[in-house]
């Protein structure tokens, strides 16, 4: 699984400092604290973090109070390399109040050092440099920028936060878009409150323990647990392409409280109890016997009545696009208004495919922009969308009715996310059977070229697309000059003497068909020139290698598979002959994670092309970056590479 990568790999080139501990501490600068290195820095960053600690911890303002106020105290020290920088320099905090409970920032402390014909120069920040500003009715934030800041400044502040809310949700991150050489946090909890500790990381702690103890807080004397836990020399984490969301690479400890945790178990039976989800599913719903029974007229077997129950939901209501897992109303509801959200209509589907006793199970998962589940804990919080998972016979059928360019069996490629919740299961809840590396994009281009009768090349492209291309073509065409813009990306990357005409799209309103896409082109070539070069790959030809930078740290994550085909014969062009062919040539990806075939011959007064790109899985480690990398850039090469057509003497 993807969720605990082994990445340690790419960073191998990081070192420890010498102690577990703080590089600086605050108030004390030191000429010796503007240059900063250590082994593995990377020389483009435009700041580091030189340290960033953070102390939460809980009291009662009195004795018998039953509430509790936590308090963070962060402190952090930035060295700021060059001017992309300075963004640094500007701190946003960001404060909440609800129902006369609120956060407040105490004790702030900011100030901007900088070395000067060798000596340090310290700039505070004024207090009425700080400036509140008020977002939304619950949500305000303390800004305020650095003074006198430049190219080698040190930026560093500390202070003091107090939350009314108590014990909620506690996240530290320690990993951001800069270099940082120490990230600290230290939490001490007391035994009154129920939680639990979920750490995300593939680097490793320098500092990771776990301390009871009786203590004093907040004028009662009883248990604390305290969690200590720090990570050095950590690399900036970037977004870079096919990431799903740069989150899930986050080097992170999350601390929930106990009322927001569940096995799965008692999640599943808590949803289906639910008004607001899976109570309507085992209702009895005679009131869809009659429209069910016309439905299914004439189905001959259980398959055959899924899919016409299916395609009535998916052709027959409007998806209202709410996002989340429950329902505002009841399946009788939905039904008569014809409407739902994405989750409402699954479960809708759900209970009439339970209603004719097919195995039908109501499914929650994380979307892949949304994050991975973590299958250690039961966290609703991280569910946000909901499908439908038949059972037939021996196959699992997965149901999406709330997208009209679905076909069935089908679902968004932002479902393939690794684990899903099945419910109403006996035992087994959570299953990876939504995985990208399982899911293939089958695609067949076949071209035919022509001498024309007035010069130039006449040809026919004929071109399959795969399952999800299919759909995206499927949405695009329905928005207004939908087909003006499909012909228009047609011609994107084209030669500049080829044209696009007769565009034909078949199965365009059938979801449940293949979709085949006929086109007609022409090539004029130059009748005063003496050679003609031709790119023989019209479609899908790659512009660039979408893999730039040089080093990756985390895994290449691609929406799914791929198997492309392209074929193409042609004819030589009248009064030329071949002066030169691409190469022919087969390039494998690391052992067994694809390969590329590139085929081109002569055969009498015929040009044969073909291309075979395959990848066989969706997902990369990092060690196999480099690989994959220099596997896009051959490919790159050989798509834009021309035969070479020279006129006869």
């Amino acid at each position: 699984m993807r969720y605990l990568p082994l990445l340690f790999l790419a960073l191998a080139g990081f070192q420890g400092l010498a102690q577990n501990r703080p590089p600086s501490t605050f108030g004390k600068v030191t000429a010796e604290d503007f240059a900063v290195n250590f082994p593995g820095l990377d020389t483009s960053a435009d700041a580091v973090v030189v340290s960033d600690v953070g102390v939460r911890t809980f009291e009662r303002p009195y004795a018998l109070s039953t509430q509790w106020d936590g308090y963070l105290q962060h402190t952090r020290r930035v060295l700021i390399l060059k001017r992309r920088g300075f963004e640094a320099a500007t701190v946003v905090i960001p404060l909440f109040s609800f129902k006369g409970r609120s956060e407040e920032i105490m004790d702030l402390k900011a100030a901007t050092y900088n070395l000067e014909g060798g000596k340090v120069v310290k700039t505070e920040l004024a207090k009425n440099s700080v400036f509140k500003e008020k977002l939304s009715e619950n949500v305000m934030t303390e800004r305020f920028a650095f003074p006198a800041v430049r190219e080698g400044s040190i930026v560093e502040y500390t202070y003091k936060e107090k939350s009314e809310f108590g014990f909620s949700n506690e996240t530290w991150i320690f990993q951001g878009s800069y270099p940082c050489l120490w990230s600290e946090y230290l939490i001490s909890i007391p035994a009154a409150f129920g939680y639990s500790v979920v750490p995300h990381s593939y680097l490793p702690f320098c500092i990771d323990t776990t301390q009871s103890e009786k203590s004093d807080y907040g004028a009662v004397y009883g248990a604390i647990r305290t969690y200590h836990w720090a990570i050095k020399d950590i690399p900036a984490l970037k977004e870079q392409p096919y990431t799903t969301t740069i989150r899930n690479w986050l080097a992170r400890v999350e601390i929930r409280p106990g009322g927001l945790l569940y096995n799965w178990a008692t999640l599943d039976r808590q949803l289906l109890r639910s008004d607001h989800f899976g109570a309507d599913l085992t209702a009895g719903n005679s009131w869809l016997d009659n429209d069910i029974r016309e439905i299914t007229a004439g189905a001959a077997d259980d398959l055959s009545k899924a899919r016409r129950i299916y395609a009535y939901v998916r052709d027959h209501f409007t998806c209202n696009k709410r996002p989340g897992y429950t329902m505002t109303t009841t399946l009788k509801n939905i039904y008569k208004n014809r409407s739902g959200s994405e989750a409402e209509l699954n479960l809708l589907l759900t209970a009439m495919l339970d209603h004719e006793r097919l195995k039908a199970a109501p499914v929650l998962l994380s979307t892949r922009p949304n994050g991975f589940i973590n299958p250690f804990v039961a966290q609703p919080a991280v569910l946000n969308y909901v499908i439908c998972k038949l059972n037939c016979g021996p196959t699992s059928y997965y149901l999406d009715a709330s997208d009209v360019n679905l076909r069935f069996n089908q679902l968004p490629l932002d479902c393939y996310n690794d684990y899903d919740f099945v419910m109403d299961t006996a035992g087994q809840f959570l299953e990876a059977a939504l995985t990208a590396d399982s899911l293939i994009e089958q695609k067949k281009v076949i071209v035919f070229l022509s001498n024309g009768d007035k010069g130039g090349l006449d040809g026919s492209v004929q071109s399959f697309p795969g399952t999800a291309e299919a759909t995206e073509i499927r949405r695009k065409m329905k928005i207004p000059d939908g087909d003006k813009k499909f012909e228009d990306q047609l011609r994107t990357g084209l030669m500049a003497e080829e044209t696009v005409s007769d565009v034909e799209i078949d199965s365009l309103k059938m979801p449940d068909e293949p979709l085949v896409i006929n086109y007609s082109c022409h090539f004029a070539i130059d009748s005063a020139s003496n050679i003609f070069y031709f790119t023989p790959m019209l479609e899908d030809r790659m512009a660039e290698n979408p893999l730039k930078d040089a080093l990756r740290i985390y895994p290449v994550e691609m929406p799914c598979s791929k198997d492309l085909n392209y074929i193409l014969t042609m004819d030589i062009p009248t009064g030329f002959v071949v002066e030169e062919l691409p190469k022919s040539e087969k390039i494998l990806l690391n052992e067994n994670g694809g390969y590329f075939e590139y085929i081109v011959s002569k055969d009498g007064d015929q040009i044969h092309f073909r291309i075979r790109f395959r990848l066989t899985k969706a997902n990369f480690q990092p060690h196999e970056y480099e690989g994959l990398r220099n596997f896009f850039a051959t490919i790159l090469e050989k798509e834009n590479e021309q035969i070479v057509f020279k006129r006869k003497e």
